[in-house]
């Protein structure tokens, strides 16, 4: 029985072999043509000539070795290398300086990473998550738009529920109103969104106010509360009623007569006296 010594030998001296036979001052262009250039040697060189030890050819000897020999097997060596890795709550994970997306219901989770020299796959709970192409440069982020999606989708109902509940708190006609614009206008969240613009502009009440009489005329759209509000200002009475701070006896005061003899033009006319007070 050979040792392991001589068996490490033998694989060693066949690597010289191809290095100085095959290898030693050819040009390689590409992978393809080294193929063929290999395969040409093989069959035309190392195989056809007489082997040093066994005296065969080593053609010959395949021959008689290829009945002996097992099936490969179907699927290839795992050579991939496993880690335990945590998402990030940005549903993305690291690896060799790159970040690899997941999809956004595992945000935190801990999964299990597998990687093999051409791909990167992310499994939790033996259920496959993801699997990306292996990136060998650093700093790269490598996402999957389907893992995102559904996250941004969940994001924008939210907002738009969140958006409805303030357009409803604005009145109790607001929900009727709602039902008729979803009845009457495509996009009836934009003309919410428009109203509640118009309650920063003039104020909570007003529009509440234009809301109501929008709804009773059968008017309901975010343009017709806008022009509702804009000439408001104008129709309204410009004076209101006057409102008496103090008792009406108090305005009841007895005034001198003016003297106007000081104004008087002549000349001769003697100088004014001393004011007379009231009695």
């Amino acid at each position: 029985m050979q040792s392991a010594t001589d068996a490490k030998g033998r694989v060693e001296n066949l690597i010289g072999y191809v290095q100085k036979n095959f290898l030693a001052g050819l040009e390689i262009g590409s992978f393809e043509a080294l193929n063929v250039e290999v395969r040409r040697w093989m069959d035309q060189v190392a195989n056809v000539r007489l082997h040093r030890e066994t005296g065969a050819r080593p053609c010959d000897l395949f021959l008689t070795e290829k009945p002996r020999l097992q099936p490969l097997p179907l699927f290839g060596y795992d050579i991939s290398l496993s880690r335990r890795v945590r998402a990030s709550n940005r549903c993305q994970v690291s690896f060799e300086g790159n970040r690899y997306s997941v999809p956004f219901a595992h945000a935190g989770a801990l999964l299990e990473l597998r990687a093999e020299p051409e791909a990167l796959t992310l499994y939790r709970h033996d259920q496959l998550l993801a699997r990306h192409p292996r990136c060998y440069s650093r700093g790269q982020e490598i996402d999957n738009p389907d893992h995102t999606s559904q996250l941004l989708k969940e994001r924008k109902r939210g907002a738009d529920a969140a958006l409805l509940a303030r357009f409803l708190a604005l009145s109790p006609k607001a929900e009727a109103y709602y039902g008729a614009m979803r009845q009457r206008e495509l996009h009836a969240l934009g003309h919410v969104r428009r109203i509640l613009l118009l309650v920063e502009s003039y104020g909570r009440e007003a529009v509440a106010t234009a809301l109501q009489e929008a709804l009773e005329l059968g008017a309901c759209s975010s343009d017709y509360l806008h022009n509702l509000l804009q000439h408001r200002p104008t129709l309204a009475p410009l004076f209101g009623q006057l409102h008496l701070t103090r008792g009406a006896e108090l305005l009841n005061i007895d005034l001198p007569a003016p003297d106007c003899s000081r104004f008087d033009s002549s000349p001769d006319a003697p100088p004014p006296g001393p004011p007379v007070s009231p009695t």
